[in-house]
């Protein structure tokens, strides 16, 4: 068989994690488990071109999309360098769909 594959130790995880979310009803579909789960919800910083960028993540893959976001989107600033001020994006397709906001 072929792909991705976890290991014996993540495979324990996922199922202690999955016990432990089915036991305080975080099913993600309760105004309980949505409010817990975004208080647990990772996050990371990048900056670029002067500005701070706050990625907000909801699993593991969208945190390593952020804190790869550098090596593995290296064009991105220079797309976005050439905005004015007044310009309109539409990302349609947004693949993993990362949300950042410059402060």
């Amino acid at each position: 068989m072929f792909g991705y594959k976890p290991s014996l130790g993540t495979r324990a995880i996922r199922l202690v994690a999955g016990v432990v979310s089915r036991i305080l009803g975080l099913s993600g579909r309760t105004k309980w488990s949505n409010e817990f789960l975004q208080q647990i919800e990772p996050s990371v910083e990048a900056s670029a071109e002067g500005k701070i960028y706050r990625f907000s993540t909801g699993n593991g893959r969208l945190l390593w999309r952020a804190k790869t976001f550098h090596s593995e989107e290296p064009l991105i600033f220079e797309w976005v360098r050439q905005f004015e001020s007044n310009d309109v994006v539409l990302d349609v397709g947004a693949n993993a769909g990362q949300i950042g906001r410059a402060h």
